[in-house]
């Protein structure tokens, strides 16, 4: 089995990514919070690989260790239904691992971009004071090197841009389909009619939101906080964005 592991910074359609790649790639197993926080810098794979070898039950060491050491605000070491998962894809997970057939799949905005929805959603739905603008950025260059970096410890890095899954998800899915070796899918990718709900934990199933954003419209955005974005636009990384896929006029 081939494995999917998500990483990405919030706000750039991870959990719509998991939506079509779940419906459009059955062959794929696609973890958001196994193997930990999939917003979160990635945990020690080859420290831990290590350190579980000698266990008499390395596989489910090695997923829940994974899992827990870097966790997501949802994962719970008690939940009967997260340890259910774990002893489960255990094995397929080790195996494709050790075999490389484990694939860090990037999802990413363009900063400005990113920026600007976070702040809505900050705002808007979780009612809170929004990131600075300033520590967002810099956050936003600290997760993506290392999620880049996956590819110097052995694993496959593949980098989806936001922009282009919804353009056209279906060239999105094919290409990833073909960089993971899965081949061509006969089901035409579709985006779903509505925004995809975020998933508590990787054993819920994909599902859409059902009620709709409120009638007030997305807040505008002040300008005070326009000109903090405009200073920590500055701090991005130019060189990791072209790692990325993006041009300078992109950002």
């Amino acid at each position: 089995m081939i494995v999917v592991k998500q990483y990405g910074e919030r706000r750039t359609g991870t959990n719509l990514l998991r939506m079509l790649l779940s419906d459009e790639c059955s062959d794929l197993l696609v973890l958001m919070h196994a193997l930990g926080d999939k917003h979160s810098p990635p945990a020690p794979f080859a420290h831990i690989w290590s350190q579980t070898r000698g266990h008499p039950d390395a596989a489910h060491e090695f997923l829940l260790r994974t899992t827990t050491v870097c966790p997501s605000d949802t994962t719970d070491p008690r939940s009967p239904e997260q340890r259910t998962f774990i002893r489960r894809w255990a094995s397929p997970v080790a195996d494709a691992y050790a075999s490389g057939r484990l694939y860090a799949v990037v999802s990413v905005k363009a900063p400005r971009a990113w920026l600007t929805s976070l702040w809505r959603f900050e705002v808007r739905m979780l009612r809170r004071t929004p990131t600075a603008p300033t520590e967002a950025i810099a956050r936003y260059n600290r997760n993506y090197r290392s999620w880049l970096a996956l590819e110097d410890l052995g694993l496959h890095v593949l980098v989806v841009r936001c922009e282009d899954l919804v353009h056209d998800s279906g060239r999105t899915l094919r290409r990833l389909r073909t960089d993971i070796g899965l081949g061509r899918d006969r089901r035409p990718a579709r985006l779903p009619a509505h925004p995809v709900r975020p998933s508590p934990w990787d054993h819920c199933a994909p599902a859409l939101e059902t009620v709709g954003p409120p009638d007030d419209g997305p807040p505008a955005v002040g300008r005070d906080h326009v000109l903090a974005m405009e200073a920590a636009l500055e701090q991005v990384d130019g060189g990791l964005m072209r790692r990325l896929g993006y041009e300078a006029e992109e950002l």
